[in-house]
């Protein structure tokens, strides 16, 4: 801290400043010093952004982690983890979001998880039309790979039950409780 005031802050001092202050569990501090030194780094300096989220998602500032990570995932450097969060953070408020969000970083990264989760959002929202259009997409070895949770299985039963095909809706709630009999 000294070192900054007397020549003033870079990236690199803030940066290291900020690690010893995680290490030492004054997190508060670590974001502040961080957010503090924002204005003058770099938009792509993907890591600060990174870390500024991760310490507001600690410290549950959702608004500060959703600026953070809505920043990161248009940074070509963006990894899965940077989506998960902002998706994490989205579904309760902007549900509609979060599955939009987590269909591109399936997209991006094919990750099953998110495209279940994006399943899962417009399932809640009753929002068939978005179901039937990513369905129709999946690729088969997607399709299988999802067919082995019984969370999926689920998704896809109740969507096929709420469309029109009660068999197939029948025998994917059967093969959900197949693979795991305590599935509801």
């Amino acid at each position: 801290q000294r070192l900054i005031a007397q020549t003033g802050a870079t990236t690199e001092r803030v940066s290291t400043l900020a690690s010893l202050l995680i290490s030492r569990g004054r997190f508060k501090e670590a974001y502040d010093v961080l957010e503090s030194h924002r204005p003058k780094v770099s938009a792509e300096d993907s890591e600060f952004l990174r870390r500024i989220g991760d310490l507001a998602m600690r410290l549950r500032d959702d608004a500060a982690a959703q600026l953070a990570y809505e920043r990161l995932v248009v940074h070509p450097k963006a990894n899965l983890d940077d989506f998960t969060r902002l998706v994490t953070l989205l579904q309760g408020r902007q549900p509609e979001a979060a599955a939009r969000l987590a269909e591109a970083g399936h997209q991006r990264f094919n990750s099953p998880h998110l495209l279940l989760t994006a399943l899962g959002l417009h399932s809640q929202r009753r929002d068939f039309a978005s179901m039937r259009r990513i369905l129709t997409a999946m690729s088969p070895a997607t399709e299988r790979e999802l067919a082995r949770n019984p969370g999926f299985l689920l998704i896809r039963a109740d969507y096929r039950a709420a469309t029109g095909s009660p068999q197939l809706a029948q025998a994917d709630y059967r093969e959900a409780l197949r693979i795991d009999p305590a599935t509801r």
